[in-house]
């Protein structure tokens, strides 16, 4: 009988370790689920106050929100990848970048014309080379026609 009270009282205080470090675990997540809110929220006020020009956020392919919590690592479940580009676009910058671009397109344009233009200039060529060919091979059966006749 004394052995069951042990026994009773070796379980019970088992439960009780085992709640008490399944509390320990969900406060902690909780605490580091309110961190990670308030530096996100901190950050977002931040970008949002800042003067600078443009904000430019794109969406991460290192984190996606179909898949589900159970797939990702333990260092990869509590985190929320978020990329978040700054620039200070002015006009200026916005038009020395497409002035940049403009001219490497013309430079491209160019190029072709002039690949476009030699490659005419080798199909006249070869159809002036046909042409000759033709022209001989006539004149050649000509003469030939005419030493037959004077053969005969």
């Amino acid at each position: 009988m004394t052995l069951r009270k042990v026994a009773f009282k070796t379980t019970i205080a088992n439960d009780s370790y085992i709640e008490l470090v399944t509390q320990s675990h969900s406060k902690r997540s909780m605490q580091k689920q309110e961190q990670s809110s308030v530096l996100k929220n901190k950050s977002w006020e931040q970008l949002i106050e800042s003067s600078k020009g443009g904000i430019i956020i794109r969406k991460n392919s290192l984190f996606n929100n179909s898949m589900p919590a159970s797939n990702l690592s333990k260092k990869e479940s509590h985190l929320e990848v978020v990329s978040i580009i700054m620039a200070d676009v002015t006009d200026e910058a916005a038009m020395a970048e497409m002035e940049r671009k403009i001219n490497f397109l013309m430079k491209a344009v160019e190029e072709r014309d002039h690949e476009i233009a030699a490659l005419k200039d080798q199909i006249k060529v070869s159809k002036i080379v046909k042409l000759n060919k033709t022209l001989a091979l006539k004149a050649d059966d000509n003469r030939k026609v005419v030493l037959q006749e004077n053969q005969t």
